[in-house]
């Protein structure tokens, strides 16, 4: 007889414990929920035919934009560009909705009273055989891995002091993150927060930061770190060397970049001037994706007014709608009803258009 097993089964016959989602939404209903959307939804995964359908969109895309570029005149049809995406990583969790921190709390007093009738947690026999046989595996593993040491070769050596290094800044970035994140109290809002300053990565805590920087024009000036390809370099090669140039002048900004290979490709037309002053129909700019580590952006004053940290939601404020629109797939979501809210907006600015 299993307590915890039996007590679900109850749970899922009686329906008391709101542990379904018909008595949760029932649990709602009584809160006055009554007649507005279900809280309670997440987006449906994309089925097969949906992604389907996507990569079936993004090919038609891209072949009218190359059929344009083509019968357009010009000699060279696309430049070829490298992006960057850098993302800050979410520091603390999202903050619940009101309704779930009510959830939350009645699921506590409800739990409370039945949790108290269980005996205390002890060890058993079969538990002591178990941690026993782990701590003799752990034994040999360590001695296997002191063998492998005594026998590697200057080549292997020189890989795993490398790894052993990274593996040791990395956590030293950590270290010194949560240091400066919770020195003085653990609050959601930081002094950033507060100035409204939007160069620190220290704002937002709860969301994912991306990186976007300001040409000196009037048109289009708010964009992601970009610069052309040149000759015999790789994507990523390319990606490296213009954040380089453009958002690292110190050499004290660290990012990490994901992958060898772009996460996607946006095309888009030259404005008839740019086309002229270019030689060329548009740009093809494919993302590279980087994380953020530490240290502060340091511009090239000659490329680069001003950058910002950005939320998602906030990308809209900045970067013009058609760019958002192509890039806000390729970026990854603060929570489960991220992608309700990007339909509903685009949704709200062609109802406003119109």
């Amino acid at each position: 007889f299993h307590p915890q097993k039996a007590r679900t089964l109850c749970v899922m016959l009686v329906g008391t414990i709101p542990c379904t989602g018909v008595a949760r939404r029932a649990v709602l209903l009584s809160r006055g929920y009554a007649g507005r959307p279900d809280p309670f939804r997440v987006p449906p995964s994309q089925s097969w035919e949906d992604k389907k359908n996507w990569w079936e969109n993004q090919r038609r895309k891209h072949t009218e934009a190359n059929e344009l570029a083509e019968n357009s005149g010009f000699a060279t049809p696309w430049e070829y560009k490298s992006a960057i995406i850098v993302e800050r990583p979410q520091v603390l969790t999202p903050k619940p909705e009101a309704w779930f921190a009510q959830y939350q709390e009645w699921r506590l007093r409800w739990d409370a009273p039945v949790l108290a009738q269980y005996p205390p947690i002890t060890i058993l026999d079969q538990d002591l055989e178990e941690i026993k046989s782990k701590r003799e595996e752990l034994e040999k593993m360590t001695k296997d891995s002191a063998k492998k040491l005594a026998s590697e070769t200057e080549e292997e050596k020189k890989e795993r002091e490398d790894r052993e290094r990274r593996e040791q800044r990395l956590a030293e970035i950590r270290a010194s993150h949560e240091t400066a994140v919770v020195e003085k109290k653990r609050t959601r809002i930081t002094e950033a927060d507060l100035k409204g300053d939007m160069k620190s990565v220290y704002r937002a805590l709860d969301k994912k930061l991306f990186l976007i920087v300001k040409k000196n024009r009037s048109e289009h000036a708010w964009q992601f770190p970009q610069g052309l390809i040149e000759e015999g370099e790789s994507i990523r090669q390319a990606a490296e060397r213009e954040f380089a140039e453009e958002c690292n002048v110190q050499k004290k900004l660290e990012t990490h970049f994901a992958g060898n290979g772009p996460m996607g490709v946006v095309s888009y037309a030259y404005s008839p001037d740019v086309q002229k002053k270019q030689k060329a129909y548009g740009c093809k700019a494919f993302f590279m994706y980087a994380y953020y580590l530490q240290g502060n952006v340091s511009l090239n004053s000659k490329e680069l007014v001003d950058y910002r940290w950005v939320t998602k939601s906030e990308l809209k404020d900045y970067l013009d709608a058609k760019l958002v629109e192509e890039v806000w797939d390729l970026l990854p979501n603060d929570g489960k009803h991220e992608r309700l809210e990007r339909s509903h907006y685009f949704n709200i600015e062609k109802k406003n258009k119109e």
